[in-house]
C-alpha cells in the first residue's frame, strides 16, 4: 500500500531537523524585530521568541504548525498586555489551529480573553500570571494534549474583574495542573461539557463568587486529584507580589497582616504528572517558577 503524508505531518517532521534560533523582541522595539507579531511571522521552526523586560501593547495571533516558544523574563518583569479589554473576542494571545507553542515566564492581561486556545495540538501555558481579562483568562476548546501548568490565574484586577478562571471545553488529554485560580467573578474552573479525557490536579481554585470548579455535565467529569480551596496567602498582591509566603516573616495580605504558612508552600507536583512534595502551586518569584531540590527546600528562604 502506498502511502502518502499529509501537509501537516510532512511540516512536523521538518521542524524535527531545523536547527533553532533564539529571537529577542524589546518592549521598546530595538530588538531582532519590532514587537511579538512580526517575531511569530518570521519564526522557523523550535525557535524561541525570548522576551525582554517592560510592557508589550499587542494581541497576538499564533497560526503555526512547528514548534515555537514564546519566553518572558518574569511574571514580575514581562507583561503582554492587550489593547482592549472590552473587545469581544480578542485575545492577548490567540492560537487557532496552532501546534505545539509554549508560552511561559509573563503577565498577560487586558483583553477579552487573555489566552485562547482552539482546535489546536501541544501548546503550553506554564508558569505565567494571567489577570485582569474582560471575560475569560484563560479559554481551551476542542484541543488536544495540551498542558496548563503552573499559572497563577487572577480575576481582580486593577483593569477590572474578569468572569471566568480558566474554561475548558471537549478536548483530549489535556493537563490542568499546580494552577491557582482566585476571585473570578463567575467560575474559576469552568467545565460545561465533554470533560471526561482531562487531568486536573494539585490546584488551588478559591474565592470565585458562582463556584470554583464546576462542571455541567458529570457523565463526562474529568480525573480530579488533590485539588483544594484554600486562601493561597500571596506575599502582597496589593503591590501585585503573588509569591506564596512561609511562617518565617510576617507580610501583608490584603488589608491584613499574616504570619503563616501558604497552603501551596510544598504542594504540587514538578513536573506536572508525579507528585514529589518539592513543587508550589503557582509559586512564581523573580527567578521564575520554584523549582526546588530538598536542599533548597531547606533554605527556601534564602532562596528568595
Amino acid at each position: 500500500m502506498k502511502k502518502t503524508l499529509t501537509l501537516t505531518t510532512l511540516l512536523i517532521s521538518l521542524c524535527s531537523v531545523l536547527p533553532a534560533k533564539d529571537i529577542h523582541i524589546e518592549s521598546d522595539g530595538s530588538g531582532d524585530y519590532a514587537d511579538i507579531q512580526t517575531a511569530v511571522y518570521f519564526a522557523e521552526p523550535n525557535d524561541r521568541i525570548l522576551l525582554g523586560e517592560g510592557t508589550f501593547r499587542e494581541n497576538v495571533e499564533l497560526k503555526t504548525n512547528c514548534p515555537l516558544d514564546i519566553i518572558g523574563q518574569g511574571v514580575d518583569k514581562t507583561t503582554v498586555k492587550g489593547y482592549d479589554r472590552n473587545a469581544k473576542g480578542t485575545a492577548t494571545f490567540r492560537m487557532d489551529d496552532a501546534t505545539s507553542v509554549s508560552l511561559e515566564n509573563m503577565l498577560i492581561t487586558n483583553s477579552y480573553y487573555g489566552v485562547r486556545i482552539e482546535n489546536s495540538t501541544g501548546i503550553d501555558v506554564k508558569n505565567n500570571l494571567v489577570i485582569g481579562n474582560g471575560d475569560t483568562n484563560i479559554q481551551c476548546l476542542w484541543s488536544n494534549n495540551c498542558e496548563i501548568d503552573g499559572n497563577t490565574i487572577d480575576g481582580n484586577s486593577i483593569y477590572g474583574n474578569t468572569d471566568y478562571g480558566l474554561y475548558y471545553l471537549d478536548g483530549n488529554k489535556v493537563t490542568i495542573t499546580n494552577n491557582i485560580i482566585v476571585n473570578q467573578q463567575r467560575q474559576g474552573f469552568y467545565c460545561p461539557e465533554n470533560t471526561s479525557d482531562a487531568l486536573i490536579s494539585f490546584n488551588n481554585v478559591w474565592n470565585n463568587t458562582e463556584g470554583d470548579i464546576v462542571i455541567l455535565d458529570y457523565s463526562t467529569t474529568p480525573t480530579l486529584i488533590s485539588n483544594i480551596s484554600e486562601d493561597p496567602l500571596f506575599r502582597n498582591r496589593l503591590n501585585a507580589d503573588y509569591e506564596l509566603i512561609s511562617n518565617e516573616t510576617p507580610v501583608l495580605q490584603g488589608l491584613r497582616t499574616q504570619s503563616i504558612r501558604s497552603p501551596m508552600i510544598d504542594v504540587g507536583t514538578s513536573d506536572g504528572k508525579n507528585p514529589d512534595g518539592f513543587t508550589d502551586i503557582g509559586a512564581h518569584n523573580k527567578y521564575g517558577r520554584l523549582e526546588r531540590t530538598i536542599t533548597a527546600v531547606k533554605n527556601w528562604m534564602g532562596y528568595k
